[in-house]
């Protein structure tokens, strides 16, 4: 179901927006499957990555921009994603949106810094050297410092929410 959405999303409900916008929501909302069906989860994340990259797609998205930050920045949906594919629809939406985001970037940011901090400790506790996850992170986050949307209106606020970080790399225990 979710491949078919991604490939006819630029066709789906011209007509209806509220549909359209129900069905992202439902992509959204699957991605944090897990068991049984971990499948969907996996090609929902590869849906939603194709349909915001989809050029014919961004201005029926860009409006519903300050609505999807918002459930992304959600802290408790953060933490439950060890999809990896997750974490890379996270890095698509800020590359093709980040004109959009604004000033909401600063809650994305931190989530992730606290996603950062919350795996460092489950690899320390398992004695892990490498973390998908913890990569995947970062991935985001050198992204948003590299944009210049973000880093000449906000680069105090990132360095800030960045700082968790950047003491434990003086210190990584």
């Amino acid at each position: 179901m979710s491949l078919l959405l991604g490939y006819y999303a630029d066709m789906l409900f011209l007509k209806y927006e509220d549909a359209f916008v129900k069905t992202f929501d439902f992509l959204l909302g699957s991605v944090a499957q897990a068991g049984d069906l971990k499948a969907l989860a996996i090609q929902s994340a590869d849906t939603l990555s194709t349909i915001i990259s989809d050029r014919d797609l961004v201005p029926r998205l860009e409006p519903h921009v300050p609505r999807l930050i918002s459930t992304l920045i959600n802290e408790s949906n953060l933490k439950v994603h060890n999809n990896p594919a997750y974490f890379s629809f996270l890095l698509d939406f800020v590359k093709y949106y980040h004109h959009t985001i604004g000033e909401s970037i600063l809650g994305l940011v931190s989530s992730l810094v606290q996603r950062v901090l919350l795996e460092l400790k489950s690899c320390h506790e398992k004695g892990e050297k490498n973390n998908l996850v913890i990569n995947k992170c970062w991935n985001v986050i050198r992204l948003v410092t590299e944009l210049d949307s973000f880093m000449k209106p906000y680069a105090s606020n990132l360095e800030e929410a960045l700082k968790p970080l950047f003491e434990f790399m003086t210190d990584p225990r």
